[in-house]
């Protein structure tokens, strides 16, 4: 009799089992995938093939306008949701076109090299853009001379983004030598030097 009853149990526990795997294969799910800075959209479950999705309220971001939901990663081939149907549980990819931020440079009283601005120094980025500063020392501003027959001139001694920082404030103060990935908004850098008078 007991071992009729544990039979029993495990037949039970097999059938349970093969009904819990029947349901999650055929309950199908889609994953929107919005990219980094965007606003999460939630995914959608409980779907069957043949279903079509129903159309999420568009992600928001600060660093681009949303194009569309599209099935590769690639950008390759744009989801229909009118006629597209599913047949396998899949994730959507938003598309963006990133915003182009403009990078400008307060010299505070230097000047360039050969007084124009080198071309090494970018003049703008997206979001998905790193930036990381020239080092080369030829083309760095350079401070006037203080007094008149000072020989020396001022050394350049970084970007900061906030101007006319005392030499203690500055000191306090990290400076700029890269825009990272995921950075938005205009940026206004001011050069800073070693000759300056606070």
């Amino acid at each position: 009799m007991k071992k009729i009853i544990i039979l029993l149990g495990l037949i039970f526990i097999s059938f349970t089992l093969v009904s819990c795997r029947d349901i999650v294969y055929d309950e199908l799910s889609v994953v929107f995938y919005t990219g980094p800075g965007a606003s999460v959209v939630a995914t959608a479950y409980e779907l069957e093939k043949g279903d079509k999705v129903i159309e999420p309220e568009e992600p928001t971001s600060d660093a681009g306008d949303f194009l569309g939901w599209y099935k590769e990663i690639t950008y390759t081939n744009e989801w229909d949701f009118e006629n597209d149907t599913l047949s396998k549980s899949i994730t959507l990819f938003a598309k963006w076109e990133y915003y182009t931020f403009t990078i400008s440079y307060e010299l505070r009283g230097g000047h360039w090299p050969d007084d124009t601005m080198p071309s090494v120094f970018p003049t703008s980025y997206t979001y998905m853009t790193s930036i990381n500063f020239p080092t080369r020392l030829a083309d760095y501003p350079i401070y006037p001379k203080n007094e008149p027959g000072n020989p020396y001139r001022g050394l350049f001694l970084g970007w900061w983004e906030e101007p006319d920082m005392t030499s203690a404030e500055r000191i306090n103060t990290p400076k700029t030598g890269i825009i990272p990935v995921g950075t938005t908004g205009h940026k206004i850098f001011y050069a800073y030097y070693s000759q300056e008078k606070d």
